[in-house]
Order: C-alpha cells, then structure tokens, then sequence
C-alpha cells in the first residue's frame, strides 16, 4: 500500500473517501460504491492504475441496466484514463 494508507485499515480509507464530496462528480448514486472503491485503489495504489480503472467500468456495467452497453461506464472509464494519469 502507498504511505498515504500507511497502517490504515481498508475500511478506514474508505469511510475517508466517502466523507469526501467530490465523489463521482455528476453520476448516479447507483454508482456511488464503483467510485469509492475506484477512489480507494488510486489512494492506495494497491493495484496497477489499468487495472483500476478495469473494474470502475466493470463495476458500473454490472449496476447498469445496459450492462456492457451502458454510456456511463465507457464515458467514465474514458475520463479516467485520460485524467487519472495526473492524480495515480
């Protein structure tokens, strides 16, 4: 785990994350989880970034009523490609 998780258990980390309001800015609350737990692997850096990124769009697909198909998850997983380099 990076330093900024240091002992911290994941539960911790994740109740920080979801304190904050920035939180998946403009999308569903249905997707809520995906972003916490997108935003936990960044913090933590206890996964590659691709993979991370991985399943933020699987984890959307899989609440989406579209599934694969689903807009949100493709357009999300396109934003943090390209602005996730910056903040990994």
């Amino acid at each position: 785990m990076s330093k900024e998780c240091g002992d911290r258990t994941a539960a911790e980390v994740i109740a920080e994350v979801e304190a904050q309001e920035d939180v998946c800015t403009l999308v569903a609350d249905i997707y809520r989880e995906c972003c916490v737990q997108h935003d936990f692997d960044y913090r933590c850096q206890h996964i590659s970034r691709a993979e991370a990124d991985r399943r933020f769009r699987e984890c959307i697909q899989k609440n989406s009523p579209l599934k694969k198909l689903s807009p949100v998850s493709w357009v999300r997983w396109i934003g943090v490609r390209i602005g996730g380099r910056f903040r990994y």
